[in-house]
């Protein structure tokens, strides 16, 4: 880099932003002359066609470059006019605001209703939804020991029909000892 660099001459921007402007005939002529980025705008239609370009291209790019109309095309309202728009913006506020709190309503509503996975135990934290699966496959268990008992306590009895009567008295009393004893198997299991 050179000592008589000028940060405020022509830059690297500059040569982009003609670049962009789709005039890149104009850097070499800007370049020797050392125009800036902030001398562009201010440059007439003559000036732009003494650089190089074509009349029509001079316009184009002076219409483009023109700051000054394009902040003078801006339209400063009456106070009235302004006062109308926040309050529009503040009406179409309200309005989102009261559809956002409907919708916050109706989640607590379902939330209230639907309390599903309670907590069964907070200290281990174990919720319905953990407890359901083990409770069902426990109480299957029990059933099917159950069913495995009362099909003991049926073959029992089916052996004492079977063998020659005895002493009948004897017979029932086993069988009543064995019904009483699976009955109360199953209270003890159902019941703890």
């Amino acid at each position: 880099m050179n000592n008589f660099y000028d940060p405020f001459g022509f830059t690297k921007q500059t040569m982009s932003l003609l670049r962009g402007l789709g005039a890149p005939e104009l850097i070499a002529k800007c370049k020797k002359r050392n125009i800036s980025t902030d001398v562009l705008h201010k440059l007439t239609v003559q000036e732009l066609i003494m650089l190089g370009v074509n009349p029509k291209k001079a316009e184009e790019l002076q219409s483009t470059l023109n700051i000054k109309r394009k902040r003078s095309d801006i339209v400063i309202t009456k106070v009235e006019d302004r006062v109308k728009h926040f309050l529009e913006v503040i009406k179409h506020g309200e309005q989102q605001f009261c559809l956002i709190q409907a919708f916050i309503a109706y989640c607590r509503l379902r939330l209230v209703k639907e309390q599903i996975n309670i907590f069964v135990d907070p200290n281990h934290c174990l919720t319905a939804s953990k407890i359901l699966p083990i409770a069902v496959a426990a109480t299957l268990t029990e059933l099917e020991d159950a069913k495995k008992n009362l099909s003991e306590v049926e073959e029992l009895i089916l052996e004492l029909k079977m063998k020659p009567k005895r002493n009948s008295i004897h017979q029932v009393c086993i069988a009543i000892s064995a019904l009483g004893l699976v009955t109360l198997v199953l209270f003890t299991r159902y019941m703890i």
